[in-house]
């Protein structure tokens, strides 16, 4: 392969870093590490560069073999006069230098981070004649910079040397080097270009390698919309394939996280040549996001960057349409149209001016990006944006294993993107037991993870330690989880203890006495019939979002253990769930008997799909999206709470080809934006999240 030679991050020149390191947030949860992911991990070099005698440039020179290489240097002080890069393909000379890219400092990443976190960070919500006028976050007293340069993608070359002139301190030469996988093609594969709705690949689908991250997302989650998106490029080589996209976006990550300090990529989102969207920073592509993409523009404004460099080549057909689609997704997640003008001002650049809701980088400040070809078809974008916000626009994105085990592995791993202190851990296969678990998981911030009777899978154990678990809650008694698991697990050095009781109903009774241990009462207990448990799916995430519990009854007559437990709750509102097929009159009557200051009201549908749509709408008010899970899957709904309770949204049953009419019709209430399905392929369909059934 020739050698190809870009500039990674040139679009990036001026960024403001405001994203902050794993020392910066909390170290003890910032190093997660999804130990299953596909893709070769990334290597990195670190050389110190010297120089022959006092007063001559310093160098450093690294080896490189296959892959993607992104290389850059990295000092502490001082002013280079020139910094400078030179390559040697395999069996040939060394080529002429060449500067490296621009500087960027790194080092205000923790006061920054502090200003984000600080309540009353300073922006202005005013309207001001035809559009409002926004202040961005302002850093006082920033830290020393640390320099780096921009990163350099290389492929192909057999050595790289840099050289720097100047006075300047603990120089290194930074090299990070991912290869392109087999996995990575079956990633690629499996994400559908066209379609009724966007598909957004995640950072799993990548191969994002999360202990490079050091980023706690959820201080990096701001209450406000964005107001709009700027547009990028990431200067780096147009001639990739589309099995080569994942490499390209880890080696970006790697750079941006480590070398530059970032703590994770700095995009919200990324587009391809192919016209395939992906996911970039951590955290959910539908919330504001704190980025690190334009001086000033971090907070208030999205980054979307297209793979390539639009300064050299144009921009694919594909391309130009998903970057439309992703676009008008995104402002419509955040209510903006894209006709907007907004009057912003842009403290740490010192302008006021008034900002397209759709612009380029070089709309901010004076740089090359998005490229010319790209700037070009700014008026063709806009229109493509307005055709698809006039029809409406919906985001799906997966989040599966290889079987229900992998599956809740990577739930758990995508809820607690920070790690998880306690996991409750519940069968695989008598999932009755564990359908209360879900909303005291939530209270607890605990994750939620299945295991086989006898044994623990190996995606359960991979997914205790990259969360950091030291403890297990196991859910049900032993008949449900054998005592060999919990045996195994202490000698695994967990510390373990169980909810059991003589049936599922105590069981559950169990887990909402727990819920209530720390003197938080639930206002609403779902009650739910133990024999048809489907209806139980939706309302465990509805009761995360209310604070509530659920409870479960045989269809006739009220079990005595959660009699029990309703009584010393004493709830203000019991919700019933299903029709009277599931839960008899008889039930309800016995429930106001016992609690006759509640609200007792029943939730049931034709079917499952309708109830789970039924207690959305009552729970939720406006959300931006939605965990679906099948409704013959119920493991995967079960364990899919988590999720949805990350994102403060539903879970709701649909069908594997298509979302029923009425789930469809709570999306219309609801807002949903962003479907995130729960399980793989052969239980949903991607056209399960963006398409109504017929």
């Amino acid at each position: 392969m020739p050698t190809v030679l870009r500039t990674l991050v040139s679009a990036l020149a001026g960024l403001a870093l405001l994203a902050a390191p794993a020392s910066a947030a909390d170290p003890s949860r910032a190093d997660v590490r999804p130990a299953h992911q596909h893709g070769q991990q990334g290597e990195h070099q670190s050389l110190a560069l010297s120089s022959s005698s006092r007063g001559a440039a310093a160098t450093a020179t690294v080896t490189l073999g296959e892959g993607v290489h992104v290389v850059g240097v990295r000092w502490t002080d001082g002013t280079p006069t020139d910094l400078e890069l030179r390559l040697r393909e395999p069996g040939r000379a060394w080529g002429a230098w060449r500067e490296l890219g621009g500087v960027l400092q790194t080092g205000r990443i923790a006061q920054e981070q502090a200003e984000v976190a600080r309540e009353g960070a300073a922006r202005v919500a005013a309207r001001s004649g035809g559009g409002a006028l926004h202040t961005s976050t302002v850093v006082e007293d920033a830290d020393p910079a640390v320099m780096a340069t921009e990163g350099d993608v290389v492929v192909g070359a057999a050595e790289v040397e840099v050289r720097v002139s100047g006075t300047v301190r603990d120089a290194t030469l930074e090299t990070w080097t991912t290869v392109p996988t087999a996995e990575d093609a079956e990633a690629v594969a499996d994400l559908p270009v066209a379609g009724e709705g966007i598909v957004v690949g995640t950072r799993a689908d990548w191969g994002a390698d999360e202990s490079l991250r050091g980023t706690a997302p959820r201080t990096l989650v701001h209450d406000g919309p964005k107001l709009g998106v700027t547009v990028h490029h990431t200067a780096t080589p147009n001639d990739y394939a589309a099995e080569e996209v994942p490499a390209i976006l880890r080696g970006i990550f790697y750079y941006h996280a480590q070398t530059l300090d970032w703590g994770d990529i700095g995009y919200g989102t990324l587009v391809d040549r192919f016209g395939r969207a992906w996911e970039g920073r951590a955290g959910g592509v539908e919330h504001n996001l704190q980025l690190a993409h334009a001086y000033g523009m971090n907070r208030d404004w999205a980054g979307i960057s297209v793979l390539g460099d639009h300064q050299e080549a144009g921009v694919t057909g594909a391309e130009m349409a998903t970057l439309a689609e992703l676009t008008a997704w995104t402002l419509d997640t955040h209510g903006v149209d894209v006709d907007d003008e907004i009057e912003y001002t842009n403290e740490t650049l010192d302008w006021t001016r008034v900002m397209p809701a759709v612009h380029g980088h070089s709309d901010v400040l004076s740089t090359l990006c998005p490229g010319a070809h790209l700037y070009a078809l700014f008026g063709q974008l806009r229109s493509l944006v307005a055709g698809q916000e006039a029809v409406g626009t919906h985001a799906v994105q997966r989040v599966s294993g290889a079987n229900r085990y992998g599956s809740a592995a990577e739930l758990a791993r995508r809820a607690f993107l920070e790690g998880a202190d306690t996991a409750y851990l519940a069968s695989g296969v008598g999932l009755v037991d564990a359908l209360a678990v879900g909303p005291v998981a939530a209270e607890q911030d605990a994750a939620v993870l299945l295991t086989r009777t006898s044994s623990v899978p190996a995606d359960t154990l991979e997914a205790l330690e990259d969360l950091g678990v030291s403890q297990v809650r196991i859910v049900g008694g032993e008949a449900a989880v054998g005592p060999e698991v919990e045996a195994d697990l202490v000698a695994r050095g967990f510390h373990v203890s169980r909810f059991g009781g003589a049936n599922r109903y105590a069981v559950a009774a169990s887990l909402a006495e727990e819920a209530a241990a720390d003197d938080s009462v639930p206002e609403t207990v779902y009650l739910a019939s133990g024999e048809e448990f489907p209806d139980a799916l939706g309302g465990a995430s509805a009761a995360a979002h209310l604070g509530g519990v659920v409870l479960l009854t045989r269809s006739g007559r009220l079990a005595q253990e959660s009699a029990e437990q309703l009584v010393a709750l004493d709830p203000g509102r019991v919700v019933v769930l299903g029709g009277q097929a599931a839960v008899r009159e008889s039930v309800v009557g016995e429930v106001k008997t016992l609690l006759p200051g509640a609200q007792v009201d029943r939730l049931g549908g034709a079917n499952r799909y309708e109830t789970s749509a039924l207690v959305a709408s009552d729970a939720f008010g406006t959300v931006a999206s939605a965990v679906a899970a099948s409704g013959r899957a119920p493991a995967d709904a079960m364990v899919g709470t988590q999720l949805a309770a990350r994102h403060d949204g539903p879970l709701v049953l649909v069908r594997k080809g298509c979302r029923p009419a009425a789930v469809d019709a709570a999306y219309e209430e609801l807002g949903v934006r962003l479907t995130r399905l729960a399980g793989g392929s052969t239980v949903l369909d991607w056209t399960a999240g963006s398409t109504t059934c017929g």
